[in-house]
This record gives structure tokens, C-alpha cells and sequence, in this order.
């Protein structure tokens, strides 16, 4: 199992493995994430691999990409962070976030539901992509 995460409040967390499924970030605002909820989206997981985005700014990005990676190191998850112009490049995408949401529904059709509108919901279609790129490469 694979979980996939787009950092941000309107990020998105991602399972791939037995079950595929997507869910917003628990975020209330900018700066103000659920760590609790994190922890319990995470807790009972047991992923082979968390795989983060790894964003260098605004602060409140990289808030969330230190919780999750504070998060699953003290689970004992193996985790890694990826920069977006290495998962995009995989799958040929550019900044375009519109061509994330469609490439989701295109992939994992069954989530289509999920991917309507950017902002709310290009994070979830991110973290299930970044999540797809390490099942992809072998991450």
C-alpha cells in the first residue's frame, strides 16, 4: 500500500492498495491543519511507503509536509518526498491543474466523482497521482 500526500489546505491524501480511495486535507485554514485527524487518517494504515510532496514554500505547505513526515517516522513508516517537477515530468504534466484533475479521472475512473473543480479538489487528484508515480517507478 501506497499513501500519497499533496500538501496544503486544499491538498488531499491518497491510498493506493487493496482499496483506492482519496480524502480532503484536514485543514481549517492556511496554517491551521487537524493533526489529530492526520494521525488517525495515518494510524492503522501500515503503508509499504508514504510519499510526500516536497514543497520548499509558502510555510504553510511546508507545515504540512513536515507534519506528515514527523507523523510517519514516529509510526515507523518508510517515507520519502518527491518534487513536483519529478512526478509531473513522469506523466507529462505541467503546472496545469485542470490536467491533473483529468488525468485522475482518466486513470481511476471509479474516482471520478472525487476530481470536479480546481482548488477544492486538484489536491486529492495530486496525492493520488503522487502516490501513483511511486507504485509507477518503484520509489
Amino acid at each position: 500500500m501506497i499513501v500519497g500526500v499533496d500538501p496544503g489546505r486544499w491538498g488531499g491524501i491518497a491510498v493506493i492498495g487493496k482499496s483506492t480511495f482519496v480524502v480532503p486535507m484536514p485543514a481549517k485554514d492556511g496554517h491551521t491543519y487537524y493533526i489529530d485527524e492526520m494521525y488517525a487518517m495515518l494510524d492503522g494504515q501500515f503503508p509499504d511507503l508514504l510519499v510526500i510532496e516536497r514543497v520548499t514554500r509558502p510555510a504553510s505547505l511546508t507545515r504540512c509536509m513536515g507534519i506528515f513526515e514527523g507523523l510517519g517516522v514516529a509510526m515507523g513508516y518508510r517515507v520519502e518526498t518527491v518534487r513536483p517537477q519529478e512526478w509531473k515530468k513522469h506523466f507529462g504534466l505541467g503546472p496545469n491543474k485542470q490536467a491533473s484533475l483529468d488525468l485522475a479521472r482518466e486513470r481511476f475512473p471509479h474516482l471520478s466523482h472525487e476530481f470536479k473543480r480546481v482548488t477544492r479538489d486538484d489536491g486529492k487528484a495530486e496525492a493520488l497521482l503522487i502516490a501513483l508515480f511511486a507504485k509507477e517507478t518503484g520509489l
